[in-house]
């Protein structure tokens, strides 16, 4: 059977104590703010003004008390409405009225005499100053409640807004998901279709094995174009879950730029100026994940830009952050077009209209690789200055 141990009564009693103890003061502060308790302390100080005139007439029948008490009433009203400070001050300018111009001479070198007569007014400045006290510091508790709610529900607020955006978004997503990949899964449906009603109309001449073959390019190609799409979009919610691990490396910014436009196989319409200082400007980053965010970030600032303009590369460090900032001649965008640049799947309708390709992932896929490094990306735009992409990383600690 189970003993208890030697120490297990003693904490047992140790508890019970403190349970009954708690218990007592639950109860008495429950008496306390209870009316009963109320009406009992209302008659005793009733008493207690009853006992202080008898011992007057005995001490000192001379000494009207009862003159002060509006002027103690005043400094309570005082007290209870604007603090402490201002409660005192009518306590000690009634204290003088009474003393200089009511009842002159009424305080004598007699120390037992002045103490009985200002004992009660003492006694009262005390009481007054502890009720006050008690009240400002119940009242700033309530206001650094009512704060604290406050600034609470604006976080809740700001939570539910975030929520409603972020479903907004999931619905955006997934809509244009599947319209992206039920267009060209169409194609391949009425292309196949097309190739199985030729041939059992015509059968197997050589003209219709031309045609499916020629089908079957085009079904290739769009089922390309679905399987890009799909990996795409894996890659993105792996980089959002942060599954892509991070090899990070001190990397120069200007190199990574310049290898960059090395590696673009097609030459560039644009002349590209580069505007770096002279000393390298390091970051530590995963080369082999970043390369692709600036391939992004620098093809997308060509592609929108007019022919033959100046694409400007650049960047600059500070104590805290370093920013590498790509800049072209493109129509100024606004700013709807720039706080849904790097959603998924956004395309201005400038883009739509030109038949650009591409799904409006890639800006999506950099964002999400940027803010891996713990860093951030943004555009902005005038209509005189064109649009400006730019990335800002953590300046690199030195050890």
């Amino acid at each position: 059977m189970f003993q208890a141990r030697p120490g297990d009564a003693s904490r047992e009693k140790l508890s019970q104590s403190k349970r009954r103890q708690c218990q007592f003061i639950a109860q008495y502060q429950d008496f306390r703010h209870s009316y009963v308790f109320g009406y009992i302390v209302s008659i005793l100080l009733i008493c207690i003004l009853i006992v202080v005139e008898l011992l007057n007439k005995y001490i000192s029948p001379e000494i009207p008390y009862i003159v002060g008490f509006p002027y103690s009433l005043t400094a309570i009203l005082v007290a209870l409405v604007w603090g402490a400070g201002p409660a005192l001050v009518a306590l000690v300018l009634g204290m003088i009225v009474v003393f200089a111009f009511i009842v002159p001479g009424l305080l004598t070198t007699n120390i037992l005499r002045d103490i009985v007569i200002l004992g009660p007014f003492i006694l009262l400045l005390v009481l007054t100053l502890a009720i006050v006290i008690r009240l400002e510091r119940s009242h700033l508790n309530l206001y650094c409640v009512h704060k604290n709610l406050d600034a609470t529900n604006q976080s809740i607020l700001q939570m539910n807004q975030q929520l409603e955006q972020a479903n907004a978004l999931k619905d955006y997503v997934f809509t244009r998901a599947a319209h992206e990949l039920r267009t060209p899964l169409t194609t391949i449906l009425g292309r196949t279709q097309l190739i199985s009603s030729r041939l059992q109309k015509t059968g197997e001449t050589p003209e219709n094995w031309a045609a499916v073959r020629k089908y079957i390019q085009v079904v290739k190609a769009r089922a390309n174009q679905q399987r890009a799409l799909l990996e795409s979009l894996l890659y993105l919610s792996r980089v959002q879950l942060e599954q892509v691990p991070l090899n990070l490396t001190p990397c120069d910014l200007e190199s990574l730029c310049h290898d960059v436009l090395k590696e673009q196989q097609t030459p560039s319409e644009h002349l590209v100026e580069f505007s770096f200082p002279e000393t390298p400007i390091l970051i530590m980053a995963d080369k082999n994940l970043l390369t692709p965010a600036l391939t992004r970030l620098i093809s997308n600032a060509m592609m929108y830009s007019p022919h033959n303009s100046v694409v400007t590369i650049g960047g600059y460090a500070d104590e805290k952050h370093v920013v590498l900032y790509i800049h072209n001649d493109a129509s100024a965008l606004s700013p709807t077009q720039l706080a849904y640049l790097f959603e998924p799947f956004y395309r201005t309708s400038e883009v739509e209209n030109a038949s650009l390709p591409g799904w409006g992932l890639g800006l999506t896929i950099t964002k999400g690789i940027i803010e891996r490094h713990r860093g951030k990306v943004w555009a902005e735009s005038s209509q005189d200055e064109g649009v400006t992409l730019f990335a800002q990383f953590p300046v690199m600690i030195y050890k």
